[in-house]
């Protein structure tokens, strides 16, 4: 897995600002490192909306002791880089096999809901908000991304970066990564029933 400083070294290499193995702020790069993290950003967040989320998962339990009907679980707050359900699958262990499962409900697009009686643990998957880079983010934090959408990533911010120096490769540079970006597949699975679906067993 990448990181931060390992994106803008590369960034760096692509433009010619370095040909060194090791990230440095000095004259010939400073200008450059200052804007990346909000060209980062936006490269990270249009990726996004092709499709290519980190799906994550988050495991709930339950004895069946809870109070009330059902129990809701507001993803909002349980996992702080959550986005969005999409069509992800859930599975249900129930203490005697480990199975897709259609039994639980989605409200608001952020609370999963189940009945308070149901006993087990699921593994709710979810698309995850790209990592975000900030003034504090360090060189050696970990950005967890797909191998295709790193290369795009790079690509993206050296065209955005280095536009005033030479637009001719930034030209070349955004034209692949608009080809590249035109091929990329989603990685949710498609095979799930969408979310509005409704459970006439509660």
């Amino acid at each position: 897995m990448s990181t931060y400083g390992d994106i803008k070294l590369s960034v760096l290499q692509m433009i010619f600002a370095t040909s060194g193995t090791t990230l440095a702020s000095n004259t010939s790069t400073a200008s450059y490192l200052n804007i990346m993290p909000s060209i980062i950003n936006d490269g990270l967040n249009e990726l996004r909306t092709k499709g290519k989320y980190k799906i994550k998962s988050l495991d709930i339990t339950q004895d069946g002791t809870g109070s009330g009907l059902v129990q809701k679980y507001d993803f909002s707050i349980l996992v702080p880089d959550f986005y969005e359900f999409g069509n992800n699958k859930v599975y249900l262990d129930d203490g005697e096999e480990y199975k897709p499962t259609l039994d639980y409900k989605v409200e608001a697009n952020k609370i999963f809901v189940l009945p308070s009686a149901k006993v087990g643990t699921w593994t709710v998957y979810y698309n995850a908000y790209p990592t975000q880079i900030t003034a504090s983010t360090t060189d050696n934090t970990e950005i967890d991304l797909d191998p295709e959408v790193e290369g795009l990533l790079k690509l993206y911010t050296a065209a955005r970066v280095y536009l005033d120096d030479n637009a001719g490769f930034c030209t070349l540079w955004l034209n692949m990564y608009t080809d590249g970006l035109a091929n990329l597949k989603s990685n949710e699975d498609k095979s799930t029933i969408e979310f509005t679906h409704t459970y006439e067993s509660w």
